[in-house]
């Protein structure tokens, strides 16, 4: 059961109405889970919920982007690094990586978990034909052009093994 409460048009959770778009704003600041609960009087369950309450609340605008590299030196290797994404793109993935995996508190593997299976997701309806995951989930769609622009010469079959194989 959600801690979350609305009080004057502002989301607050706990005993201590800590504004939640506080703890969003250290998560987005890449505190550490532990740093969070050391700054503010909530517990971990409490962080998760104000991510799921934001990343849930914002919806994707035109001016959100995600920019991702293959910094790879090998030609036959990909090495994917994001290098510029909106606040609001990070919240979607760590709470996607949150949804697949609960017991994974590290913030930055959540990341790497998140954008892993919504683009092996992405990548498998594409491979399957369906071509309409990207086109109903917003979120989808980003990671899978991003990773598309970034590797732009390999097949889509290639990719999805690459991110199937890699860990």
């Amino acid at each position: 059961m959600s801690s979350i409460t609305n009080i004057n048009g502002h989301l607050v959770i706990g005993k201590l109405q800590v504004p939640v778009r506080n703890v969003t704003n250290y998560i987005l600041s890449r505190y550490s889970l532990e740093s969070i609960i050391q700054r503010l009087p909530i517990n971990k369950q409490e962080v998760f919920e104000c991510l799921d309450a934001i990343a849930d609340h914002d919806s994707i605008q035109v001016n959100d982007r995600l920019v991702v590299v293959n910094q790879s030196t090998v030609e036959e290797d990909i090495l994917l690094v994001t290098t510029n994404i909106s606040d609001n793109i990070f919240l979607k993935i760590l709470q996607f990586g949150h949804l697949f995996n609960t017991s994974i508190e590290d913030l930055n593997d959540l990341f790497d978990i998140g954008f892993r299976q919504l683009a092996i997701e992405s990548f498998q309806d594409k491979v399957s034909g369906n071509g309409v995951l990207d086109e109903s989930s917003d979120i989808h769609g980003i990671v899978s052009s991003a990773i598309e622009d970034a590797i732009p010469d390999l097949s889509i079959d290639k990719i999805l093994t690459y991110l199937k194989n890699d860990t």
